[in-house]
């Protein structure tokens, strides 16, 4: 409760409540963007804008919260620290609750799984059969290097 105090000295109670705004719309939002992109083949390409959805729904909910109250629209300081603060406070949200609550992912696929298994055992023995032969050829190559045989040199031969 101290810290909710301490949020609300520091951003102002107009921020906090706004950022709680956004992060719930940005929540409700994202739920039919989701739903899409486990239909589309690749999801990443519809994913990866989520992260913006925050600052342009704070920035729409700001618009909207300055025309309620002052009737007027002025992009002014004012206007710009309102809505950044409060996109922010509510990605800090976003955040803190994800630590918090954390869901419980679906299992993956049971096929997807077993490919990746069926891979990894293929690489292995791959990567064992390679090291065997390796090692033969090691084997062979140091009996050669066994055989090496020493040819002395007289002794005025060196010296010349």
């Amino acid at each position: 409760m101290e810290e909710l105090a301490i949020i609300l000295q520091r951003y102002g109670l107009e921020t906090v409540l706004l950022a709680l705004v956004i992060n719930l719309c940005t929540a409700l939002c994202k739920i039919p963007v989701k739903l899409l992109a486990r239909k589309a083949k690749n999801s990443a390409d519809i994913t990866r804008f989520i992260v913006f959805m925050p600052i342009v729904l704070g920035f729409a909910l700001t618009l909207c919260y300055v025309k309620l109250c002052d009737r007027q629209i002025v992009f002014d300081n004012t206007f710009m620290r309102l809505w950044l603060t409060a996109s922010s406070l509510s990605l800090t949200f976003y955040a803190v609750a994800e630590k918090i609550f954390v869901i419980k992912r679906k299992p993956e696929d049971i096929t997807a799984t077993q490919a990746s298994k069926e891979l990894i055992n293929a690489i292995a023995e791959s990567v064992q059969a390679n090291e065997t032969d390796e090692k033969s050829v090691s084997t062979t190559e140091n009996r050669a290097s066994q055989k090496i045989v020493l040819r002395g040199h007289k002794q005025n031969e060196i010296e010349k």
